[in-house]
């Protein structure tokens, strides 16, 4: 009897242990999509009988074969992906190679999955031991920000537009004008406002600058 209720209870965990029934995970982009932060999120959570499909992006560096894993605790589920590193396995008579080649960057992985799961009523979701929002929105946002004189603020994205004034010691004003956080083109004005050089390098700009001992 004893025998019988250890296996009883065996198959019961068995039975209610979470399964990854189907995945596929692959680099969605780089982290960084012209100037902006493709964030970590999950995109949607789509519960259906005992099974809970779910596609969300997460960041880990570059070239990486990762292969998903869950646990769950009641409310909450806890994924993980870990880099297989370079592997052989065989699975039904298949022999499936995973091969890391691993890249000096951040990449944004997109990863939609099939859960069999024993509890549907989800409260809590961690990935690689972060809470991840539920958001249709791509890139990571940030409280706009505006200089005291509104000539320039930052976006919702975090990049600056408009344009930025610098008082040169030699009395100069270097105006440097900016479009999705990257400087675009650099003025020289002169005491009277009256634009006396301009160009897209800041180099040059400075050159100009440093070659004037005064304002005229």
């Amino acid at each position: 009897m004893k025998y019988q209720f250890t296996l009883c209870l065996y198959l019961a965990f068995k039975l209610a242990t979470p399964e990854i029934i189907d995945y596929t995970i692959f680099c969605e982009s780089d982290k960084y999509v012209e100037n902006k932060i493709v964030q970590e999120r999950i995109i949607s959570l789509e519960p259906e009988n005992s099974f809970l499909e779910l596609k969300l992006v997460f960041w880990d560096k570059c070239g990486l074969s990762l292969i998903p894993s869950v646990e769950q605790k009641g409310d909450s589920i806890q994924l993980n992906f870990n880099s297989t590193g370079n592997s052989t396995k065989i699975i039904d008579g298949d022999t499936l190679m995973y091969f890391d080649i691993e890249e000096d960057c951040t990449c944004a992985y997109s990863a939609t999955l099939k859960l069999k799961l024993q509890e549907l009523d989800i409260k809590k979701l961690m990935v690689n031991g972060k809470f991840l929002e539920l958001t249709d929105e791509k890139f990571k946002t940030f409280p706009i920000w505006y200089s005291k004189d509104s000539t320039f603020y930052n976006d919702k994205y975090g990049l600056r537009q408009g344009h930025k004034d610098f008082q040169t010691r030699n009395g100069f004003l270097l105006r440097t004008y900016y479009l999705n956080g990257e400087p675009k083109r650099h003025e020289v004005l002169n005491s009277k406002l009256k634009i006396v050089f301009s160009s897209k390098s800041f180099a040059d700009a400075k050159d100009y600058i440093d070659s004037k001992d005064i304002n005229p």
